[in-house]
């Protein structure tokens, strides 16, 4: 048989890659370990990989077998290792840095986004006030036009205003029934006309009797007789045309009349009723002329007079008023006294709870800033000052009392720092911003460049 000479395959070491990127996205979803960690194996794995196999003949035909399943399982071996790795980068020195010089994933969208932009905010200065220590008492609003009409005359009811219904001062609030009392006008008017007709009678019989008493022919007491004739008759007359006034005035009462501008509140009687001299028929309130009435300790007395600077809230609204009646007159049960301020400017529906702010001490001076700067939090209030960097810096706040649309506060804060009023909500500390101007054209212009 011809001799078979066996060759020895040629045995060649794989070749060591320059660079193997990994996608960020075959990372595993568990926890990364450590460069520190992976790094021994690493290196391990690609000093094997690179290490020229020995070419004796003992080992060629094992080397040769092996050589190309041991290339598949470094590159293997070295994926499994950069996904783990993920974001990392290694360095390698020596003979491995020849074949692996650096990993490096590529770069995300997040780091090629641009920069957020400045918050845009409005702001407003911290400013230096008097505050006024106020005791609140509960007050409400009454109307200092507020009546309960009744009839004058006696009689049936014809016609009646509507509640709801708005009337001027002069205009018919209720007809009664007047029948009768024209009845009795007419019969007191005849009256008059007949002593009107005896009383011109008797004043030309006493002129006759004048006449024949010069000549001497009627005595004295007959001439004074007639002149008491009608002098009695004359007063007849007048007593007539008197209780024909007092007719005349009922027919007029018979009808009620607005006493003042208001609108019907209340009804107390209905068409067709028959009401006597005094009965209630409706209340009438006037809406325009209102004032506020409140009721206040004994001990502050020596504060309150007449003029006295306090403070109105209607809900979260304050308003400074003036005192304009002062009522030094205590309850002994309650210890308390009235209060009556007039309420101009302020529209309120008659009844309007109120709460009544009354000094207790002299004003302080305290550091204020407008109650919508606060932000109010489980732990604690703070408000966000605009440094000189335009940056949004917190400072911790106490709050304390309030003043219309200004709150007093107690912190790191000096008179004439910008602190954000809208807008603060969201912001975080260290924060750019952008103030508002006055000129909304010019943020406007400002944001669009």
């Amino acid at each position: 048989m011809p001799r078979t000479t066996r060759r020895s395959p040629r045995s060649h070491g794989p070749r060591p890659p320059k660079a193997l990127l990994l996608s960020a996205e075959h990372a595993p979803p568990h926890p990364l370990p450590t460069v520190t960690a992976i790094e021994p194996a690493v290196t391990a794995a690609i000093r094997e990989a690179i290490t020229p196999a020995v070419p004796t003949p003992a080992r060629a035909s094992a080397a040769a077998r092996s050589a190309r399943p041991r290339r598949g399982r470094l590159a293997l071996a070295l994926a499994t290792v950069l996904a783990v790795i993920g974001g990392g980068v290694i360095w390698l020195t020596g003979d491995e840095s020849s074949a692996l010089a650096q990993v490096q994933p590529p770069a995300t969208a997040a780091a090629a986004a641009p920069a957020a932009p400045p918050a845009v905010v409005s702001v407003a200065e911290v400013q230096r006030m008097e505050f006024l220590p106020l005791s609140w008492v509960s007050a409400s609003v009454h109307s200092r036009g507020d009546a309960r009409l009744a009839a004058e005359v006696g009689g049936r009811v014809l016609s009646i205003a509507d509640v709801g219904t708005r009337l001027r001062r002069g205009e018919p609030l209720a007809q009664l029934d007047r029948a009768a009392a024209e009845l009795a006008a007419a019969e007191q008017q005849a009256r008059i006309g007949r002593l009107r007709v005896e009383a011109e009678q008797a004043e030309r019989q006493l002129a006759r009797y004048r006449q024949l008493g010069d000549a001497g022919h009627v005595s004295g007491l007959q001439l004074d007789e007639a002149e008491s004739g009608l002098a009695a008759l004359t007063a007849q007359r007048v007593e007539a045309e008197a209780a024909l006034a007092q007719i005349h005035l009922q027919i007029e009462r018979a009808r009620l009349l607005a006493p003042f501008d208001g609108v019907v509140v209340e009804r107390f009687a209905a068409d067709g009723e028959m009401l006597a001299a005094g009965a209630p028929v409706l209340r009438l309130v006037d809406t325009a002329d209102l004032e506020v009435r409140a009721r206040a300790p004994v001990a502050l007395a020596s504060s309150l007079r007449a003029g006295s600077k306090v403070e109105l809230r209607v809900g979260d609204v304050s308003h400074p008023l003036s005192l304009g009646t002062v009522v030094p007159v205590g309850d002994e049960v309650s210890r308390q006294l009235e209060l009556r301020l007039p309420l101009h400017g302020l529209s309120l529906p008659v009844g309007t709870a109120l709460e009544l702010g009354l000094p207790t001490a002299a004003a302080r001076e305290v550091l204020a800033v407008p109650r919508d700067a606060v932000v109010l939090r489980r732990e604690g209030n703070h408000v966000l000052r605009v440094d000189a960097d335009s940056q949004a810096e917190r400072v911790a706040v106490e709050v304390g009392e309030r003043h219309g649309d200004f709150v007093e506060v107690r912190g790191a804060l000096a008179a004439g720092d910008r602190i954000i009023v809208r807008g603060a909500e969201r912001l975080r500390e260290g924060q750019t911003v952008a103030v508002l101007s006055a000129e909304p054209d010019a943020d406007l212009a400002a944001l669009l460049r």
